[in-house]
């Protein structure tokens, strides 16, 4: 049986790990960032620049088990990496609305000879983050009747946003991928590939929604600004090396995203007013 003594214990190995997460993940930031500048070669810095998607990940998931207990923080995780590798392997085979996508060796090991290992991480951090946003913003109308739906569009919009960054930061500054049709494009990627993120994102939620609610909510649910934070970290290094490589209307817009998404975040957390509609 555990007493209180051994509960505060825990508590704080809790924290001390939450901390020591964040500590790497500023790492790999810091070696992803002087990589992609050229100012510090990634050869030289592998393990930080390659051990990015992972770490954002699982800082992703620890950030979400903060508010949600740990088994349902878990299978949201899990989820979202069966489902996005399943939507990546269609991507890659057909192509949805944007033709087929062809992965570069540049991306590293292929899971099943179609799917970059990192992808799946990558989806994990964006949609878990992306919520975490959505949920503030939205904070005023969390007892509206449709807040749900606004849920699963606004994430998925704000996932289409940092995709907006992504795209050039994948087929520009790394070679990590190309798309095999010839369209008009958002620096070499089609416009509908956007959608594409759109949809897979909704298609993800519709499975993953039910395991983000926590059967046992507390009266007052705390505000939680770290979903914001790590977002904004992983846009602003996006924007920063596209920008750094000279993909200026890429940059500009990830500017404009900042811009508008964290007062509106701020904002909606702070409200008191519940606009139930």
């Amino acid at each position: 049986m555990l007493t209180d003594h051994n509960l505060n214990r825990n508590g704080r190995l809790a924290n001390w790990v939450y901390k020591l997460l964040w500590i790497l993940f500023l790492a790999c930031c810091m070696g992803r960032l002087l990589g992609d500048l050229a100012m510090f070669p990634l050869q030289n810095a592998r393990i930080l620049g390659d051990g990015f998607p992972v770490m954002a990940a699982i800082l992703s998931v620890a950030t979400l088990m903060r508010t949600l207990p740990a088994e349902n923080s878990i299978m949201v995780a899990i989820y979202v990496i069966v489902i996005s590798t399943v939507l990546t392997m269609i991507e890659v085979r057909i192509g949805i609305l944007s033709g087929p996508i062809s992965f570069t060796n540049v991306f590293g090991h292929k899971l099943f000879g179609r799917v970059p290992w990192a992808m799946p991480f990558i989806w994990v951090t964006l949609l878990i983050n992306s919520r975490g946003v959505a949920k503030l913003i939205l904070r005023p109308w969390r007892k509206a009747r449709y807040y749900g739906f606004g849920m699963m569009g606004l994430t998925s919009l704000l996932i289409v946003l940092l995709s907006f960054q992504l795209e050039p930061f994948a087929t520009r500054v790394n070679d990590y991928w190309h798309f095999t049709t010839q369209r008009i494009s958002w620096y070499d990627t089609p416009w509908t590939t956007f959608l594409d993120w759109f949809i897979g994102s909704l298609i993800i939620l519709a499975f993953t929604t039910l395991w983000f609610i926590n059967k046992k909510p507390v009266k007052s649910e705390p505000v939680d600004f770290l979903p914001l934070l790590i977002w904004l970290i992983i846009l602003g290094l996006l924007t920063t090396a596209n920008l750094h490589h000279h993909l200026l209307t890429a940059g500009i817009l990830g500017i404009a995203t900042v811009i508008i998404v964290s007062p509106s975040a701020v904002a909606g957390a702070r409200s008191k007013t519940d606009n139930v509609s």
